[in-house]
């Protein structure tokens, strides 16, 4: 199992140096590390010359105009080799220096590697809920997404669908994984390994506009829904999704607090 690890970037040079960092600790040599950036005027291409390579590890990148991060993760596909891709973005960091050690120890031969994320938010670390593969199906997808900074993607697959489609310019992403899973039947392995942190902020978060471009995708997908009818399928499966997630950490949290009674109970 080869990996290459995508860092694409934009004006963002604190999170650039962390991620560099995080990349180049990794205790393993068999992958390849390419950076994409869109022509930064902030001191971004000088980190990325400026770094010192250990190991094995190839360096590759590139420092120029591009028409956004999509544009830029397709970019850093097209460079890739390796037999899975891994997009870890700027400011995004591996959780600890054996990530790529521990995954690859595992020679999984799924089409997504789905690992546990760690995600911060107003200062505070949480873990992201926990993906179960034989949950990831289209009633999943119509309202979630996966994490791509914790999914190891086969590059064939990735390169077989064309890339991250550019006319969806906030939830390329998710168009991917749903055109994978439901429409080609991607294989996916969920692993038990926290692979990376990252905040809680970037495009994404216009929940909105991030909605109505999932609408247009679901009507080309089907036309025997609306806009509209997808829009509100979408808010109310998101909705069920939530209360789902919130009962299961709830009654998780009484189970663990009845076993924790049962057990002093029991020793008394």
């Amino acid at each position: 199992m080869t990996i290459s690890v995508i860092t694409v970037n934009f004006n963002h040079k604190s999170g650039l140096e962390c991620t560099i960092k995080s990349v180049l600790c990794q205790n393993c040599s068999n992958f390849e590390y390419i950076i994409v950036d869109g022509g930064s005027k902030d001191g971004s291409k000088e980190v990325i010359c400026n770094q010192n390579l250990s190991h094995n590890t190839i360096l590759k990148w590139v420092s120029e105009p591009d028409s956004g991060t999509y544009d830029a993760m397709n970019k850093g596909l097209k460079m890739a080799t390796g037999e899975y891709v891994l997009f870890l973005n700027s400011g995004d960091v591996f959780e600890n220096n054996h990530v790529l050690k521990d995954v690859m120890a595992l020679n999984l031969q799924a089409d997504l590697v789905i690992g546990r994320q760690l995600q911060i938010r107003n200062g505070k670390k949480r873990m992201a809920h926990r993906i179960v593969a034989s949950d990831v199906n289209r009633r999943y997808l119509i309202s979630n997404t996966l994490p791509h900074q914790a999914t190891f993607i086969r590059r064939e697959l990735l390169d077989s669908l064309g890339g991250y489609k550019m006319e969806y310019s906030i939830v390329a992403d998710w168009v991917f994984w749903y055109d994978a899973v439901v429409n080609h039947s991607a294989t996916i392995s969920c692993v038990p390994i926290v692979v990376s942190t990252m905040e809680e902020e970037g495009m994404s978060k216009d929940i909105d506009q991030c909605r109505v471009q999932m609408a247009k995708y679901l009507c080309s997908q089907s036309q025997s829904a609306s806009l509209e009818d997808w829009k509100e399928r979408i808010e109310e499966n998101a909705q069920a999704f939530q209360f789902r997630s919130a009962t299961n950490t709830v009654f998780g949290r009484l189970l663990t607090r009845l076993a924790i009674y049962i057990g002093k109970r029991n020793s008394d």
